[in-house]
């Protein structure tokens, strides 16, 4: 998870003397945080859904499982759907991870289930061989090239792919997400907030339409 707090060292002397003013400078905070908390989900989601900084690549039979086929070939291109921000009540901090949310409620970004899916893909891991993940893989055929069979421990047989007997887990290798996207973004963040701050004060003291 990202977390931006604007009591943090970095923003300049002018700014941090009117940040906690009442009033449009209030308004103006929440906007610029608003601001800040989208682009780095634009950020974070791009990382994810373009295949990350040199990822492993998915095994051709794992992308052959996914639901939806007309998907790019990143191997957590599930995940950037999930990425969300959330600005606290008091509009002084930013959290940026996956969660899920629905129109018109709060949404949150620490989601059990894509929590560990993220810390798996972060720090890589292993997945057992289940009864149903070999039928899995066994009931897949693979087409447009002649296969032949490669013995009793052989992967291929009959142009099915077979994982061997004494296989126990598949492999997860590390494919980074949070960090690539903090250290890229890390300098830019109370900059970028403080520019979306300015111009939101000037705006609403012009009352002039947000471009």
């Amino acid at each position: 998870m990202l977390v931006v707090d604007l009591k943090a060292d970095g923003l300049s002397a002018t700014a941090q003397a009117v940040l906690q003013l009442p009033g449009l400078f209030a308004r103006a905070r929440r906007s610029a945080l608003g601001s800040t908390g989208y682009w780095i989900q634009q950020e974070l989601r791009n990382h994810i859904e373009y295949g990350g900084t040199n990822w492993a690549k998915l095994h051709p039979i794992t992308l052959k499982f996914r639901k939806f086929r007309g998907a790019p070939a990143s191997p957590l291109f599930y995940l950037g759907r999930f990425v969300r921000y959330l600005i606290d009540q008091d509009a002084n901090t930013l959290e940026i991870g996956l969660g899920k949310s629905r129109k018109g409620e709060p949404g949150q970004v620490d989601d059990p289930w894509l929590m560990a899916a993220l810390r798996r893909a972060e720090h890589g891991g292993k997945t057992k061989v289940t009864k149903k993940v070999r039928l899995l893989w066994v009931s897949t055929k693979i087409k447009g090239q002649k296969w032949t069979k490669l013995g009793r421990s052989g992967a291929v047989t009959g142009g099915y792919f077979v994982l061997r007997p004494d296989t126990e887990y598949l492999n997860i290798p590390k494919r980074p997400v949070i960090d690539p996207v903090f250290r890229k973004v890390k300098s830019k963040v109370l900059p970028y907030f403080e520019d979306k701050f300015w111009k939101a004060i000037e705006r609403y003291r012009s009352g002039a339409a947000k471009t």
